[in-house]
């Protein structure tokens, strides 16, 4: 059984259509391309796993212990966010603090904002310098629950 890396990770396309970003959850890797498919380049990192273990034991296909990396993405005219969940696969295991990771559209870092909390999805007014994210409900109740984060800094 074969398990494509690109299968669960988020994809998406700059508002301008110049530009395609494609984010792995099981390494942590971030790839763009033109929009004609062709590779421009990668924006890797030191701690990501060289060769996560799953598929490798059919009782246990994808074990609790693998770590989920890049699961959300926002792309606007002027940077590509991506949220980092930092958790195993369990969800309940958190590995390190859930962050957003900002790159400039040549792939250099711009800012890095810890999370006190984990997020189901998130948007991004740069106007205002506001991150808001939508968290996973902590009651029986299904309710949304908002949060704002002040992202300023990053203009």
């Amino acid at each position: 059984m074969h398990l494509s890396i690109y299968t669960m990770g988020p994809v998406g396309i700059k508002p301008n259509n110049s530009k395609i970003v494609s984010a792995l959850q099981f390494f942590k890797r971030i790839d763009v391309f033109s929009p004609e498919t062709e590779h421009l380049f990668s924006i890797e990192f030191d701690d990501s796993p060289d060769n996560p273990e799953y598929y490798t034991n059919p009782d246990n296909p994808i074990p609790n212990t693998l770590i989920l990396y890049f699961t959300l993405m926002h792309l606007s005219d002027n940077y590509i966010y991506l949220y980092n969940r930092n958790s195993s696969i369990d969800i309940e295991t958190i590995v390190k603090k859930p962050e957003v990771l900002v790159f400039s559209w040549e792939g250099e870092p711009v800012a890095r904002y810890q999370l006190d909390r984990r997020i189901s999805s998130f948007s991004v007014d740069e106007k205002n310098g506001y991150l808001y994210a939508l968290i996973f409900p902590d009651t029986e109740e299904i309710t949304s629950q908002v949060f704002r984060y002040n992202i300023s800094e990053i203009k």
